[in-house]
C-alpha cells in the first residue's frame, strides 16, 4: 500500500512539474497576495531565494524525496503552486480520487463492531453543503466529534489511578529516567527534560521521570484533551522553528533525501519546534504532570483552551493544533509508577490509541521509577482491562526512536 500510494505521489508531482512548464496562467489571487507579501520584505525576500538556493546541487540533494528535481528558485516554487490552485487542487477532494472518497463516505475509523460513516463521527455530508460545510481547511481539521461520550467514552473518569490518552495518536516513543539535558539531536533522540520545557521550574520534578509520545497524523482529530481530572498549574506556549529536523533523519540515505523525516523526528523536535505546556496538578499519586503539544513541520499554531487555575475533568477539551499533523508528549515524575496497556508500546498495533481511552495505571509512588506492560501472552486472555495487575512486570524494554536496546536503555521497533 504504501508503495503504491508513493508512486502515485511521484507520479503526481511530476506531472505538476513539467505541466507547469507548458502553462502560461495568471496567478491566483491568493498566489499573488503570497508573492506581494514576500516581495515587499527584504527579510522574507531574502529567506524565500536561501531555502531553495543553498540547497547543494549535488546528490544526494540534487533529488527531492520523490526523485524530481530540486525547485532552485522562487519565483518557480510561486509557478508551481499557481498551477496547483487552478489545475490540480480543486479535483483533489472531489470524485476521482476514489480512495479519499470511500474513507470519508464509506468506512472511517475505529470500531469492531461497527465501521462508522464520516456523517456519523463528525455530523457532517454533502448535505450541508459545498465542502460538507466547512468553511476552511482549518475548519475542517479542527473538526470536533458529534458525541464524544458515545464515540470516545472517558474511560474510568472517576479513578484518578488511571490517566487517559490526550489525544487520538499512534505511540511514538516510551522513555524513563529521562535525563535533566541529554543529546536530543543525535540518534536516539534522548528527551531532554530542560530543553522541552523551556527551563520551567517544574521541570526538575520529571527529571528521572517517564515521558510518552505519540503522533497525530493529518487525518486524525486535531483536539487535545486532558487526561487526568485536575486544576491547571501553569500553560506556557513556546514560539519555535518550523521545518526543523536532525542531519540524522534529514540524509541518512546514500540514495537520496528521507521523505518522512519530520516523523522520524518526533523526539527531537519536542525541543525546538513550536510547543504549549500545560501543566496539571492532578489528585492522588499521579500529582503534577505535563501535558506538551508539538506542532510538526509547518505547524506553528498550538491554541489552548484553559487558563491557569481552572479545574478540568479527565477527558475535557483543553486546546487544539492548526493546520496540520502533530505529536504530543505526556511527562510524569520521578518515582511514579506506571503500568501501561498493551496499545501503549510502539508496533503491538498500527491503529491510534482512541482519546480519552485507557493509557497507564499508576500502581505507587516511590523513589525508584518502575515500569511495566502486560505480557502479550497474557494480553489475548484478559481484554477486560489490558494491563498486568501483578507485583511482577514484564521485563521493560524502553522504546525511543528506531531499533532496540534493552533493560530500560535502549529503543523499540517505531516504524
Amino acid at each position: 500500500m504504501v508503495d503504491r500510494n508513493l508512486r502515485h505521489v511521484v507520479s503526481f508531482v511530476r506531472e505538476v512539474s513539467l505541466d507547469e512548464a507548458k502553462a502560461e496562467l495568471p496567478l491566483h489571487p491568493i498566489i499573488q497576495v503570497f508573492q506581494e507579501a514576500v516581495y515587499s520584505s527584504p527579510d522574507l525576500r531574502i529567506f524565500a531565494s536561501a531555502m531553495l538556493t543553498e540547497v547543494p546541487g549535488k546528490p544526494p540533494y540534487i533529488n527531492d524525496p520523490t526523485g524530481t528535481q530540486q525547485v532552485r528558485d522562487f519565483d518557480h516554487l510561486l509557478r508551481l503552486f499557481n498551477y496547483t490552485m487552478h489545475k490540480a487542487a480543486p479535483q483533489w477532494n472531489i470524485d476521482e480520487y476514489h480512495e479519499a472518497h470511500k474513507v470519508i463516505e464509506e468506512d472511517t475509523n475505529l470500531n469492531p463492531n461497527h465501521w462508522y460513516s464520516f456523517d456519523e463521527l463528525f455530523g457532517r455530508s454533502r448535505e450541508n453543503g459545498e465542502h460538507w460545510g466547512f468553511k476552511s481547511w482549518d475548519d475542517f481539521f479542527t473538526r470536533n466529534f458529534i458525541d464524544y461520550d458515545k464515540l470516545r467514552p472517558v474511560y474510568a473518569p472517576d479513578d484518578d489511578s488511571w490517566v487517559v490518552s490526550a489525544c487520538e495518536s499512534k505511540p511514538f516513543a516510551l522513555q524513563t529516567n529521562v535525563k535533566a539535558y541529554d543529546t536530543f539531536w543525535l540518534k536516539g533522540q534522548p528527551y531532554s527534560v530542560y530543553e522541552m520545557l523551556d527551563n520551567e521550574e517544574e521541570a526538575e520534578q520529571f527529571v528521572k521521570g517517564t515521558i510518552y509520545q505519540a503522533f497525530l497524523s493529518a487525518t486524525s482529530y486535531h483536539r487535545w484533551h486532558s487526561p487526568v481530572n485536575g486544576t491547571i498549574k501553569k500553560v506556557k506556549l513556546i514560539n519555535g522553528a518550523m521545518f526543523s529536523d536532525p542531519t540524522i533523519t534529514g540524509f541518512m540515505k546514500p540514495d537520496g533525501p528521507d521523505p518522512v523525516a519530520p516523523d522520524r523526528a518526533q523526539g527531537y523536535i519536542t525541543n525546538v519546534a513550536t510547543r504549549a505546556l500545560i501543566f496539571i496538578e492532578a489528585p492522588g499519586l499521579v500529582g503534577l504532570m505535563c501535558v506538551v503539544e508539538v506542532g510538526m513541520a509547518d505547524v506553528s499554531t498550538c491554541e489552548v483552551t484553559v487558563d491557569q487555575g481552572d479545574t478540568v475533568s479527565k477527558g475535557q477539551e483543553i486546546g487544539m493544533f492548526h493546520h496540520g499533523g502533530s505529536t504530543h508528549c505526556l511527562l510524569f515524575r520521578e518515582g511514579v509508577n506506571l503500568t501501561w496497556v498493551t496499545n501503549a508500546f510502539t508496533g503491538v498495533s498500527s491503529q491510534n490509541v482512541p482519546l480519552r481511552g485507557d493509557l497507564p495505571h499508576v500502581t505507587s509512588t516511590s523513589d525508584t521509577q518502575e515500569v511495566g506492560h502486560r505480557p502479550m501472552e497474557d494480553a489475548s486472555r484478559d481484554h477486560s482491562h489490558g494491563y498486568h495487575r501483578g507485583s511482577s512486570f514484564h521485563e521493560f524494554q524502553e522504546t525511543r526512536h528506531g531499533g532496540v536496546y534493552g533493560n530500560g536503555y535502549g529503543r523499540g521497533a517505531v516504524w
